[in-house]
């Protein structure tokens, strides 16, 4: 197998289009193949390994900008799959759960089968779970969050409220210090405002 450099590879790519047809793995050059494969496990010390090509080769190729375009590219395919996966699981759970509100769950009795009703506590996790799945895969908010600035904001009233009572004069002790070795000032913390 020949390696070639980031430089060698990088000739010509610039006539290429951007979004190539996916190639079978048999057909891939060494250099896709290590993408695909870096996408796959996540180390190159493992693409290594199984292509049997020094790390510190993969290493110079991994810096190049195609290298990070193609695995950019692998991972948004990925990623859409997924995404295309989750909701047709999505959209089949909603049916499933559709049909046993409607008729009921399936189980078996001394008697034989019938169909029994499902908690609602019971659909209503199935859908949170995957629908929430969905949502993440698609970088959509899962929940919506409470604003923290009320929460800021009414302990900043607080404090002020608490600043502006007059503490009076706080006498400390500290140990191994005398009164008489102080100077002879009171401190006290008393609010400026």
């Amino acid at each position: 197998m020949r390696i070639v450099d980031a430089a060698e590879m990088l000739q010509g790519l610039e006539e290429t289009p951007a979004a190539a047809p996916l190639v079978p793995p048999e057909k891939l050059s060494p250099e896709l193949e290590a993408v695909r494969l870096f996408a796959k496990t996540g180390s190159l010390a493992a693409v290594s390994r199984e292509m049997n090509v020094p790390i510190f080769e993969l290493k110079k190729l991994s810096r190049s900008d195609w290298f990070q375009r193609e695995l950019a590219e692998l991972r948004r395919a990925e990623a859409a799959q997924l995404n295309a996966e989750l909701t047709r699981l999505h959209d089949s759970t909603l049916a499933q759960l559709k049909d046993r509100l409607e008729r009921g769950d399936v189980v078996f009795t001394g008697t034989g089968l019938r169909r029994v009703p499902l908690s609602a506590s019971t659909l209503a996790r199935v859908a949170d779970t995957v629908f929430n799945q969905r949502q993440l895969v698609r970088q959509q908010p899962t929940a919506i969050v409470e604003d923290g600035n009320k929460k800021l904001e009414a302990l900043a009233r607080q404090l002020r409220a608490l600043g502006a009572k007059d503490p009076g004069m706080i006498d400390i002790e500290v140990p191994g210090l005398s009164r008489e070795a102080l100077p002879q000032q009171e401190v006290s913390l008393r609010s400026e405002a």
